[in-house]
């Protein structure tokens, strides 16, 4: 599966979940797209999340894991073909 193919699965995700959560957060509803892509900003950008991050590596993986370098690398990545889904 590439990231192409893993995008457009996102946004049917996104667009169900949207529909599903819509009185939850209805910002999500608006633009569930603009959402995540804050959402994956956010996590890049925040020292508690790679903490969080180390936290469940450590407890919670077994055979290692990525770092969250990686992680994040590949949630960018992933937000790159989200864009042009």
């Amino acid at each position: 599966m590439t990231f192409t193919d893993v995008a457009a699965l996102a946004r049917e995700i996104m667009t169900e979940e949207a529909a599903q959560r819509a009185a939850d957060f209805p910002a999500y509803q608006a633009d569930p797209l603009a959402e995540m892509l804050k959402a994956i900003d956010g996590i890049a950008a925040s020292a508690d999340y790679a903490a969080d991050y180390a936290t469940f590596r450590r407890d919670m993986v077994y055979g290692g894991g990525v770092d969250f370098e990686t992680a994040i690398k590949t949630l960018k990545e992933l937000s790159e073909h989200l864009r042009r889904a």
